[in-house]
């Protein structure tokens, strides 16, 4: 990085440039990794229903790869208004293993699937400017604005897979007769055809566009307000598919019915789940019997947020500061198993927060004590109180079918089916219903007056309902005591206490600074499961944390 004066522009400019060595081996799907929706499935060794798959060959995904980042940057001013203005440019080479994706060359079918080199992403540029401007020199208005474009350069693709590894995926279109494992469960792939498991596109790197606009003021020196809002756009997000998913569909796809319709119904229905599980297409005539997983740049993101923010200092030192937040976040994409049950479709984004409003004072205690001396001035000298007041709206989570509803072996299917003469709140599996031949042709809810009802096998569904969590209402204080020795160390004492009332919140995320999110598939999001819409019973509450910190500077 260097910096150059010239004039009244002050440049900036620099280059980033990185090189990544990163091999990615061991995984638990060397064993198999197989799913089941029930015990008794499993117990009676029949082939998994939610997905399976198991590598072979001693599979390894080596990431190494090559990032540059060159950039420039002009800080001026121009008749009372600050101006930024930079263009930075990202490259990152393809993963060693996607470029090996060349060597099956062989194995490319025109029209169908190509085994090409995944050439790199070159035309990345980055401008971006930002101004500010304030009326009179001694004004205190500023308004503030900006715009840009940034690369996700780190990305290196939705899977670990390589289109070299040697893979066999278990859908749930397998027939149901016992002895799976008692039979060797996967078996390695006879043919190089058989063995591909993923594909890898001609990379291009995510990106977002976004941009700002703020308006801040200070009253008489004390009181001082913004308003903000943000915005910005994701395009190229990686979204996940089956290249080779052609099997259940809205048109070709098994009924849910509510209550059994009737032996007529059932034997004038057009298709079974046999004839799905059996269907052929291109790829399983050329060779192709897994389900290639493909991550797409198809992705598209929305986020606009406004804000408005207030602080005040008093004359005893005391500060307050409050903070309120509107966001709406929206996608067609997460880049995760979830595209593949709900697929590309632009909807709120699990976890959004709508609303979010927080106060914070901070309270120099000595100051609001002037009269006290002796012990209890030196008690009170330089301590300090602050806290957290948290208000934000409760996040809506999407509801989902557990099982290989897309006969894909994908472990996530598709939408749930929603009963609407049914008792809120409530959640059902499926039964099988036969026709006079005894094939599967339709399924009906177990519980006829349950309002949301999981997939099966062969079942599709385009409806995407969603739970709410509790809302966040939480309190965290902090008491701090600083003491000094002259020309030798500052020591600060503290004390913190996050969720100060120890008030349940079951938000699915952590409400402070510590703790973890939602890291495992959650019961309580799965209609047939008996912890169904029972987040009080599966979630952490946030319960009250308490620590002590000591910090020395010397």
């Amino acid at each position: 990085m260097a910096d150059w004066r010239l004039g009244a522009n002050q440049i900036r400019f620099g280059m980033d440039v990185r090189r990544l060595q990163s091999v990615f081996g061991n995984f638990g799907n060397a064993a198999g990794t197989f799913n089941f929706s029930t015990l008794d499935r499993f117990l009676r060794d029949l082939p998994p229903d939610v997905g399976g798959l198991q590598t072979f060959g001693g599979a390894s995904f080596v990431g190494n790869r090559t990032l540059f980042h060159p950039y420039i940057q002009d800080n001026f001013r121009l008749g009372g208004t600050d101006i930024e203005l930079g263009l930075g440019y990202e490259y990152s080479s393809v993963p060693e293993s996607l470029r090996r994706q060349a060597q099956l060359s062989a194995l490319s079918v025109p029209g169908l699937i190509s085994f090409s080199d995944p050439r790199p992403d070159k035309w990345n540029f980055e401008p971006r400017v930002g101004i500010a401007w304030s009326p009179k020199s001694i004004s205190h208005t500023v308004v503030r604005g900006g715009f840009g474009f940034i690369y996700d350069a780190l990305y290196a693709g939705g899977s670990l897979l390589a289109p070299d590894t040697i893979v066999r995926t278990t859908s749930s279109a397998a027939p149901s007769i016992p002895g799976f494992f008692g039979s060797g469960s996967a078996t390695a792939p006879a043919t190089a055809a058989a063995s591909v498991g993923t594909l890898a596109l001609k990379q291009e790197l995510p990106y977002i566009i976004h941009w700002n606009g703020a308006v801040s003021h200070g009253f008489s020196g004390r009181l001082a307000m913004e308003v903000k809002y943000m915005g910005h756009h994701g395009v190229n997000l990686p979204l996940q598919t089956i290249l080779n998913d052609s099997r259940v569909s809205a048109a070709t796809s098994l009924p849910v019915f509510f209550t059994n319709p009737g032996l007529a119904t059932l034997n004038a229905l057009p298709t079974n789940q046999t004839a799905l599980a059996t269907a052929l297409n291109p790829f399983t005539a050329a060779g192709f019997t897994n389900s290639i997983l493909v991550t797409e740049p198809a992705g598209n993101s929305w986020y606009n947020a406004g804000v408005f923010k207030i602080s005040e200092t008093f004359t005893a030192g005391t500060q307050i500061h409050a903070q309120y937040t509107y966001q709406d976040s929206r996608s067609n994409a997460t880049g995760t198993p979830l595209d593949l049950g709900f697929g590309r479709r632009m909807e709120e984004v699990a976890w959004n927060q709508k609303h979010r409003a927080t106060i914070t004072p901070v309270i120099d205690i000595a100051s609001m004590l002037p009269k006290s001396s002796g012990v209890i001035r030196n008690v009170l000298a330089n301590l300090s109180l602050m806290g957290t007041l948290t208000y934000a709206r409760a996040p809506h989570i999407p509801l989902y079918s557990p099982i290989d509803t897309g006969m894909n072996a994908s472990a996530i299917g598709s939408g749930v089916f929603i009963n609407p003469n049914g008792i809120g709140g409530t959640g059902t599996g499926v039964s099988p219903l036969t026709n006079s031949f005894g094939q599967t042709v339709a399924f009906v809810a177990t519980d006829p007056f349950a309002q949301f009802v999981a997939g099966a096998p062969g079942t599709f569904s385009t409806q995407r309902p969603t739970i709410r969590l509790s809302d966040t209402r939480n309190i965290d204080v902090s008491l701090v005591k600083r003491f000094s020795a002259p020309d030798r160390a500052k020591i600060e004492l503290r004390g913190d206490a996050y969720n100060l009332f120890n008030h349940p919140q079951f938000t699915g995320m952590p409400v402070s600074t510590l703790g973890t999110g939602l890291l495992t598939t959650p019961s309580f999001l799965l209609p047939e499961n008996a912890q169904f819409n029972n987040f009080r019973g599966v979630l952490s509450g946030n319960p009250r944390t308490m620590q002590v910190a000591l910090r020395v500077l010397f």
